[in-house]
C-alpha cells in the first residue's frame, strides 16, 4: 500500500520540475536560436528577388538586375551564417574552458549538499523502504521529502564525522558551506558561464525554504512539535527547493558534459596512481548513492521524534 501512495505522489514532482525546466530552460534555448534580424532582412530580398524573376521575366530591369540580386544576396547569407556559427562556436568552447574551475567548486558544493539532504531525509524516515532507493531524484522527491517533519532537531547525527551534534547543526553547517561557493561562483565566474546556471545558483543562494532551516537551526530551544509545525506550513517552499536543487543538478550535469568536450587533457584529473580520468570524472556530480548507504549512519528513522517512532507504520 506504501508504495502505491509513493508512486501515485511522484508524478507531480516530475510534472512540476519538467514545467519548472520549460519555464526557464527552453526559453534560454530559443533566446540562442533565435535568427538575427539581418538573417530575416537577406533572406526575404532573396526571396523577394526570386519570385519577382520568376513572375515577371519579360521585364528588362528585373531580367537583368534580380537574378543577380538573389545570387549575391544567396550568398552573403550563406557567408554570414557560417561566420557568425564559427565565432559562435569559438567563443562558446572558450568560456567552456573558462569555466572549469566553476564546475569543479560546483561540484564538490552540490555532492556536499546531497549527501547532507539524503542524511536528514534518510534519517527521518519510520522504516528503510520495501526497495531502497539509491537515485537523488527519487530521494528529493515531495513524498520522501516530507518526511522531514518527522524529524526530531535535538537528535544527534551518530556519525564518527560531525561528532556528537545534532543533525540539523550538521545539516545547518553544510548549507551554509554551499551558500558561500554558489556565491563565488557567481560572482567568480559569472561572465564563463550560462545565464541559466548562474540564474539557479543565486536563487538557491537566497532560497526561502533553505533560510528557514538556517533560522530554525539557531533556535537553542526549538522541539519536535515546533519544527514539524514550521515545516508543515512550508510546504510548497520545500517542494520548490528540491525542485530547484534537481534541475541544477541536472543543469550542472549538462553543461560539465559539453565543457568534458573542450577541455585541455592536460587539465584532466587524475588518480592516485597517476593514470588520467576521463574529462568529466571532477565535473560530473553522481545521481546515484552508493550501494552501502542505508547501512550508514544515521539509519532510517535515528533522527525521528519519540512520538513518531512510537506510532505505527501505515
Amino acid at each position: 500500500m506504501d508504495r502505491k501512495r509513493q508512486k501515485g505522489k511522484s508524478s507531480p514532482h516530475r510534472g512540476s520540475r519538467s514545467a519548472f525546466r520549460q519555464e526557464d530552460g527552453s526559453g534560454f534555448e530559443w533566446r540562442r536560436f533565435a535568427p538575427h534580424p539581418v538573417y530575416v532582412i537577406l533572406a526575404l530580398v532573396m526571396l523577394g528577388s526570386v519570385v519577382a524573376s520568376l513572375l515577371y521575366p519579360h521585364v528588362e530591369v528585373v531580367d537583368r538586375f534580380l537574378p543577380n540580386l538573389a545570387a549575391e544576396t544567396f550568398g552573403i547569407l550563406l557567408t554570414l551564417i557560417f561566420v557568425h556559427r564559427f565565432l559562435g562556436q569559438q567563443d562558446r568552447a572558450r568560456r567552456m574552458r573558462a569555466s572549469v574551475g566553476a564546475l569543479r567548486k560546483g561540484n564538490r558544493a552540490l555532492s556536499e549538499l546531497i549527501h547532507a539532504w539524503s542524511a536528514m531525509i534518510k534519517g527521518s524516515l519510520r522504516h528503510i523502504p520495501g526497495e531502497p532507493i539509491l537515485e537523488v531524484e527519487t530521494l528529493f522527491a515531495p513524498h520522501m521529502t516530507e518526511n522531514l517533519l518527522h524529524a526530531d532537531p535535538r537528535a544527534r547525527a551518530g556519525n564518527p564525522d560531525d561528532g556528537d551534534r545534532p543533525a540539523l547543526a550538521v545539516l545547518a553547517d553544510r548549507l551554509v558551506s554551499t551558500q558561500v561557493a554558489f556565491r563565488s561562483i557567481v560572482e567568480s565566474y559569472g561572465l564563463s558561464l550560462d545565464s541559466s546556471y548562474v540564474e539557479i545558483l543565486d536563487e538557491l543562494v537566497d532560497d526561502p525554504f533553505m533560510g528557514l532551516i538556517l533560522d530554525l537551526a539557531g533556535e537553542a530551544d526549538l522541539d519536535a512539535r515546533a519544527w514539524r509545525t514550521r515545516l508543515a506550513f512550508k510546504g510548497g517552499l520545500r517542494e520548490t527547493y528540491f525542485s530547484r536543487l534537481l534541475w541544477l543538478l541536472d543543469l550542472h550535469n549538462s553543461v560539465a558534459l559539453e565543457t568534458a568536450r573542450v577541455r585541455n587533457v592536460e587539465t584532466a584529473a587524475r588518480s592516485s596512481l597517476g593514470t588520467r580520468l576521463s574529462l568529466d570524472h571532477d565535473l560530473l556530480v553522481p545521481m546515484t548513492l552508493p550501494a552501502g548507504w542505508w547501512h550508514e549512519a544515521p539509519g532510517p528513522g535515528s533522527l525521528c521524534a519519540a512520538e513518531i517512532r512510537r506510532e505505527p507504520a501505515l
